[in-house]
């Protein structure tokens, strides 16, 4: 551990390397040189649901047992880093909102159409992905809706088989890039 020359705030010792597993302490180290409750806990999210929250928020609570890091802005419980969202479909789908940075699986038999719609019905961010999966046998074809432009090497836009994966990234106003497991 090394330490700061004016408050002796603890740190770890980037050449060392040896006490970096120690998160919590070093957080604590903080709290205590800022002079604040409490900065950051760790336990089960259920204890994290039990908790009172602080009056002036700023505080981090790993939960060991879902691996989710939770900021408590003092009224609330906010996801530091969100899960992946993870939508089935069993029938053609167009995206929403909702999908954004997610995952869409489309468990069908039959061959099947995933669609990226206009940005009048949902505009995505530019930079928006959305990773598609053909969870079912029935081939996974990516499709433009009326004035959108799909972009892929080669034109390949069907999903080379079950478990095949693809992602399909916003560059522009209703223009799109595909890529992944894709075939013509």
């Amino acid at each position: 551990m090394l330490s700061t020359p004016r408050r002796a705030i603890q740190y770890p010792d980037p050449a060392a390397k040896t006490d970096r597993a120690d998160i919590a302490t070093h957080l604590s180290y903080i709290a205590l040189a800022a002079d604040v409750s409490t900065l950051y806990n760790q336990g089960t999210d259920a204890a994290r649901q039990a908790a009172a929250h602080q009056a002036q928020g700023g505080r981090f609570w790993w939960a060991t047992d879902t691996k989710v890091m939770w900021y408590d802005d003092g009224t609330t419980w906010q996801q530091v880093i969100p899960t992946t969202p993870v939508n089935t479909q069993v029938a053609s789908y167009t995206l929403t909102l909702a999908d954004n940075n997610g995952i869409v699986e489309l468990n069908v038999a039959g061959a099947n159409t995933l669609t990226i719609p206009n940005d009048t019905l949902a505009n995505f961010a530019v930079g928006s992905s959305v990773t598609v999966t053909q969870l079912g046998a029935g081939q996974t074809t990516l499709a433009a809706a009326g004035g959108v432009t799909l972009r892929s090497y080669n034109n390949s836009l069907r999903i080379a088989g079950q478990y095949g994966i693809a992602s399909v990234i916003k560059r522009a106003a209703n223009d799109w890039y595909a890529a992944g497991n894709l075939v013509p």
